[in-house]
């Protein structure tokens, strides 16, 4: 695990507004319902749980629709 080691050792030396902004655009493009990784991931859940895509849609808007940068910045500050 010294990969590991150096990630977390990597992510100490950046500001916390720059790690929040990464996971931001990372949810922003998670809610793109076009974009490619959450493509394989819609049709992986729905082959493996059969939900339907409206539920799938539903879920991942929800699990990433508040990542947003203002959002997780108020609550980097607590």
């Amino acid at each position: 695990m010294p990969e590991a080691r150096g990630i977390s050792g990597a992510l100490r030396t950046l500001p916390a507004k720059r790690i929040v902004a990464f996971i931001a655009d990372a949810a922003k493009r998670w809610r793109d319902a076009d974009y490619a990784p959450r493509v394989r991931a819609t049709a992986a859940i729905e082959a493996r749980l059969g939900y339907s895509t409206p539920v799938v849609d539903y879920a991942l808007d929800s699990l990433f629709g508040g990542a947003t940068g203002a959002a997780l910045d108020r609550k980097s500050v607590v």
